[in-house]
């Protein structure tokens, strides 16, 4: 594993997936020095961790409806996936802030993403903007400010 997947990948998410993710993103943004290159693997961090928050999501989601089948028993396999997955929800957000959490981390996240990105566009503008062209010098005139006073 590279250095550039130690930080944002967990020992059961799959290294090929980032390099997927990654990869498309260098090809996409196809950044024209090491500045932009970082920017864009920043892009593909943050990226990874929305996706991740994601799945955390559904796999609270999945045990909350596991516990809901084995509280409910036949009442729970009689419903509507979308009744079952209502009261999942329910359970969890009665439980424990963790889905207000999960939102907050996630708008987080993409704040994050949204200031990287301008940041990359910005740079990239800013490269791109055509320079002035190298100011005319005048002589600096030294102005005496002293006026001859006829005697």
């Amino acid at each position: 594993m590279t250095a550039e997947l130690e930080p944002v990948l967990l020992r059961n998410e799959r290294a090929e997936a980032y390099r997927n993710l990654r990869d498309q993103y260098l090809q996409r943004f196809q950044p024209s020095d090491s500045v932009e290159r970082d920017l864009v693997l920043h892009l593909v961090v943050t990226t990874w961790r929305l996706h991740r928050l994601q799945s955390i999501e559904a796999g609270l989601y999945e045990v909350a409806m596991e516990d809901c089948r084995a509280t409910m028993e036949e009442e729970f396999t009689t419903l509507t996936a979308e009744a079952q997955r209502g009261i999942a929800h329910q359970s969890l957000s009665a439980k424990n802030d963790v889905l207000k959490e999960l939102r907050r981390s996630e708008a987080h996240l993409r704040r994050v993403y949204q200031n990287t990105l301008r940041c990359l566009i910005d740079l990239r503008n800013l490269r791109s903007a055509p320079q002035p062209p190298a100011a005319v010098r005048r002589p600096f005139l030294i102005v005496d400010n002293v006026h001859n006073k006829a005697a």
